[in-house]
């Protein structure tokens, strides 16, 4: 009998209102929740990484295929959905064997880093598997070894949401994560600009952080790539949204709780049949469809935003159809003449009904 390893912790360490409610006191659920996760990282881990499944005697452990003991996957639902599942429940719950848990499958991850940035399908813990690998980690002696980063499947990506994440609840403290994070980062830009001249990025709009992120795009070697217009009246803006091809807007939650409700420029946008990236934010999710008339990512989520602008670009057919869409969900439900007539019907009926 197989055992999906996600499913597993989701249900043996995550509080829910539910659990804390029946008959289980809080501690006989935290105890319960340390059993598995000790579990978890004492029998079912390799080094600190996680695989697909593996058998109820623990004997077959398997990722894409079946592996050995000292073998751990990347592809979710492996390590870094695990790791992932280990701090969103030490968020909840507070409980300091959960973050223990996260940081351990963190530096496992670490140990797989490869040289050229990310991480391919697997990672090997017995040393003589590991000299066949580019792994960052270990001294490079110039010989012949694997070095593959692989985007695919949602490998390099679902790592590098996880050790972010981390990282920012460790307050960047953790130097081996924080390393290991901006290496990857750093791979990440590369694969823009390995594409010259097929991105150019502008920035409408003015602030204090203007200066903030002039910087960080000369620090990432982007700045040939990205223009910051500064502030632009409407006609200014309306003329440069005509002249691209694609729409970022990637809106966040600000410190404060700050939210955006549905912005008017992504509708602008659409209505000029501009496929869009942005975020699922506040309203956002109403207005674009994800896969139909654009792509939506986390907040705050970069690795996801890459993914979504790559899909974009390796797929320029798929541009007409995504600004058709998005131009008949503008106008079907947010177009300012039906809106109006839609409330002048509302406020009729509200008068008829009250005379």
């Amino acid at each position: 009998m197989l055992l999906r390893l996600a499913l597993m912790i989701l249900t043996g360490v995550c509080f829910t209102s539910a659990a804390l409610h029946a008959s289980n006191t809080r501690d006989e659920v935290r105890e319960a929740m340390h059993r598995a996760v000790t579990f978890f990282r004492q029998h079912a881990s390799a080094g600190g990484g996680y695989v697909f499944q593996l058998s109820a005697d623990l004997s077959q452990r398997e990722g894409e295929g079946k592996v050995g003991p000292t073998t751990a996957w990347i592809q979710p639902p492996a390590t870094p959905s695990i790791g992932m599942v280990y701090l969103e429940s030490y968020q909840r719950c507070g409980e300091p064997f959960l973050l223990d848990a996260a940081k351990e499958t963190a530096r496992a991850l670490v140990q797989g880093q490869m040289r050229s940035g990310g991480w391919s399908e697997q990672i090997e813990f017995d040393p003589s598997d590991r000299v066949k690998y580019a792994y960052r980690v270990e001294p490079d002696d110039g010989g012949k070894r694997r070095d593959i980063t692989t985007f695919d499947d949602d490998k390099s990506q679902s790592v590098i949401r996880f050790l972010m994440r981390l990282d920012q609840e460790l307050d960047f403290k953790d130097a081996a994560i924080h390393e290991a994070l901006q290496y990857a980062l750093d791979a990440v830009a590369q694969v823009l600009r390995e594409r010259p001249g097929a991105l150019t990025y502008h920035v409408v709009g003015d602030g204090p952080l203007r200066a903030e992120l002039e910087a960080q795009a000369e620090r990432n070697g982007l700045r040939e790539y990205v223009t910051f217009h500064g502030w632009k009246d409407r006609a200014a803006a309306t003329k440069l949204l005509d002249e691209m091809h694609l729409m970022l807007l990637p809106s966040t939650t600000a410190a404060d709780g700050d939210r955006e409700g549905i912005p008017v420029s992504l509708m602008e946008a659409m209505a000029r049949g501009l496929p869009v990236v942005s975020t699922r934010h506040s309203g956002i999710p109403e207005l674009v469809e994800a896969g139909c008339s654009g792509f939506l990512a986390e907040e705050r989520d970069v690795p996801a935003l890459v993914e979504c602008l790559r899909a974009l670009l390796d797929h320029p057919d798929m541009w007409s159809g995504f600004g058709r869409a998005g131009r008949e969900r503008v106008e079907e439900a947010f177009d300012i003449h039906r809106l109006n007539d839609d409330l002048s019907r509302h406020l009729d009926s509200i008068v008829s009904s009250a005379t």
